[in-house]
């Protein structure tokens, strides 16, 4: 008879995560079996364990495992297809974003209630335990400061070492390493600590590890299929994780060129703003006389003034945008008032993008940029410092990142993802799906929406759009509008908004109500699919529970509209992300496939960018597109989705597939900036 198979939960103490290195060496790994007692091995004598456990069978569950993983595989790259396999055996979990699925499933997410209060909900370790059993975790001592053991790989001899150390940190001989680390109280924590809990701290990890999932499949119990999704998670943290590691690289000249260029505009901006009194003598702004101006441009414009939770008047972007030339190229009929609003908008984009923008971008002329990935909500995920996904579109920012030498970017993003999501969602669910068919036809949703609006066939619409008809360009961007906008559940007034703010297109009220039947009419799979989310919040609370198609992932206290979203948000993120760990997977552990040795630099939800070497690069751009597409149709295969991969020489939005004489790709090139 077999062994019944075993949960290891361990954890690794390495050196500390430095700017251009999130994968520091390894200075000792600590686990255990099924709960039981510790043990814990230097680097030096760990790598025999660390292998048997990747050819095993068990379940190796960590805390932000992907990190642990990472150090893993930079201290033995010949590891990493044991890696991969492992995760694709569904044999690597990680509790931190088990504890995330869990208070997804339950609507706490983001803040639970604590008392009267409601407080935001964190998922460190320390955090975790201190959730489900009330006890502290001590973080202070040694947890910043096991490189000083990374050349003393017999364990038992630590506690002598750990003296001596402690003693140099009372005699103020730090070493250049410990003087860094980030703040006086972090080494007062470590003299005030013991010698024996430099292993003591380690292997407390690997056991509160193993007593926290033990306690999440108690809670798991009350939820059918609750951590269902755990192990595509997983895997997908992990090929984030060293798309992380890789980072991305900004050129020092684009990044001089484009400060010039927007310093200059602030300065305009700063000075005809200070005639309206907007702004004042010393650069800040005035909100009183912003808000003022907003008012009268609402009212020469007949559209409502956007308030705050608090009531105040809104000077947000979503509100400002409503007036910005940039959005709509209406520069002939902005009145005196509407331009103040818009030049008030850039003033404060220009100022953030300088403060912060620039400053990050500087920063990547030295050292790899490395975005941190997350777990949203919806199933799509969230990234920070800085956040990738959400790089300003304008100023040229994004031209400012560049490949590494001797390589160019290839990228791809599939098309209308989440209106293929939509359908997707409605064939397995409602059996039926009037934009399933349209999509499937080939045909473009916009266009065939805007042909019904204009009451024209598709043919005569798709005839128009081919000779660049202004007319027909106008009422795909209201279709557009539609499609994106109208399946989250807006009402009209709301869609009105959205669809000025986010496509430029001036539309009433009235209108906005006559489009939206118009829209049901075009798909009318879409009432079943209102119909369907109004029971599911028709409670007291207001709030449904969604079980997203085919990962059975659960997501609780759900408003009516969140609700509407998360099904296709959802089932983008998961077809997204199983592409990303598809070509990961190429790019590191399948020799064979013409993307191996380019690496993921970038994943902003349904776009990959890869950075391959020039000699290669038109055929891993190819494979970058077939592999992606596969992937994601592993849950739209009733709809597949298309993407045309391109290469760039710098990463743009304006970027477009070029080919050769020889029918190749070839890459893209942006324009010069001019200061």
């Amino acid at each position: 008879m077999e062994a019944p198979l075993s949960v290891i939960s361990f954890d690794a103490e390495t050196w500390l995560i430095q700017p251009g290195c999130m994968a520091p060496p390894l200075v000792c790994v600590q686990w255990s079996v099924d709960g039981g007692s510790t043990q814990i091995l230097h680097r030096d004598r760990a790598r025999a364990t660390v292998e048997g456990w990747l050819r095993g069978s068990d379940t190796l569950v960590g805390h932000n495992v992907a990190y642990d993983m990472g150090v893993i595989a930079a201290q033995w790259p010949d590891l990493l297809p044991l890696i991969f396999a492992k995760y694709d055996r569904d044999e690597i979990t990680d509790t931190m974003l088990r504890e995330q699925l869990l208070r997804i499933a339950v609507g706490t997410f983001r803040r639970e209630q604590v008392g009267n209060e409601w407080l935001p909900v964190k998922y460190s370790l320390a955090d975790c335990i201190r959730r489900h059993f009330g006890r502290n975790l001590k973080k202070e001592g040694w947890r910043l400061f096991y490189r000083c053991f990374d050349q003393v790989p017999n364990v038992e001899e630590w506690p002598e070492y750990a003296m001596h150390f402690m003693a140099d940190g009372r005699a103020a001989r730090w070493p250049e390493w410990a003087i860094a680390i980030p703040t006086d109280e972090d080494r007062a924590g470590l003299l005030a600590s013991t010698v024996s809990e430099a292993t003591e701290y380690a292997l407390a990890d690997a056991t509160n590890t193993y007593q926290l999932k033990d306690a999440q499949d108690r809670a798991g119990t009350f939820y059918a299929d609750l951590y269902s999704d755990q192990f595509r998670q997983a895997r997908a943290a992990f090929a984030l994780h060293l798309s992380s590691c890789w980072g991305l690289y900004t050129d020092a000249d684009a990044v001089e060129k484009l400060a010039v260029v927007l310093e200059a505009e602030f300065a305009g901006l700063t000075f005809e703003l200070q005639q309206l009194g907007i702004v004042k003598p010393d650069g800040s702004a005035t909100i009183a006389v912003a808000r003022e101006w907003m008012i009268r441009a609402c009212e020469e414009a007949g559209v409502p003034v956007m308030g705050t939770k608090k009531g105040a008047v809104s000077l947000s972007a979503e509100a400002c945008a409503r007036f910005d030339p940039e959005e709509d190229g209406d520069l002939d009929n902005l009145s005196d008032a509407a331009d103040a609003v818009c030049k008030y908008y850039r003033f404060q984009r220009v100022r953030k993008t300088l403060s912060n923008d620039i400053e990050m971008l500087r920063a990547g002329c030295d050292v790899p940029i490395q975005p941190r990935y997350g777990l949203a909500e919806t199933g799509r995920t969230r990234a920070t410092k800085p956040n990738i996904q959400a790089i300003n579109r304008g100023h040229g920012i994004r031209e400012a990142f560049r490949p590494r030498p001797g390589t160019v970017f290839a990228q791809a993003d599939f098309e209308g993802l989440e209106l293929h999501t939509l359908a997707a969602w409605c064939l397995e669910v409602i059996g039926w799906s009037h934009l399933a068919d349209t999509l499937n036809a080939g045909q473009d949703v916009h266009l065939a929406m805007a042909a019904d609006l204009m009451g024209v066939t598709y043919d005569d619409a798709l005839a128009r759009h081919k000779a660049h008809d202004p007319e027909m360009k106008e009422w795909r961007q209201r279709a557009k509008a539609l499609n994106f906008g109208l399946p989250g559940g807006l009402g009209a007034e709301k869609f009105a908004l959205y669809a000025k703010a986010s496509y430029g297109v001036h539309i009433t009220i009235e209108e906005a109500r006559q489009y939206k039947a118009r829209w049901l009419q075009r798909f009318p799979e879409m009432n079943e699919f209102f119909r369907l989310a109004s029971m599911a919040t028709n409670n007291p609370d207001k709030l449904g529970t969604e079980i997203h198609l085919f990962t059975k992932r659960l997501r609780g206290g759900s408003r009516y509209s969140a609700l509407c979203n998360g099904r296709f948000q959802g089932l983008g993120a998961d077809a997204a992300k199983e592409a990303l760990w598809r070509v990961t997977r190429a790019c590191y552990v399948e020799p064979g496939s013409a993307l191996y040795g380019s690496r993921v630099v970038a994943f902003v939800h349904d776009e990959l960018i890869i950075e391959s070497a020039e000699a290669v690069a038109p055929e891993a751009a190819v494979e970058l597109g077939r592999v992606m597409m596969a992937g994601a149709n592993v849950y739209l295969g009733r709809v597949p989705v298309r993407l045309t991969p391109q290469l760039m020489s710098v990463w743009s939005k304006k970027a477009e597939p070029v080919y050769g004489t020889d029918g190749r790709l070839i890459p893209w090139t942006a324009p010069v900036i001019e200061e």
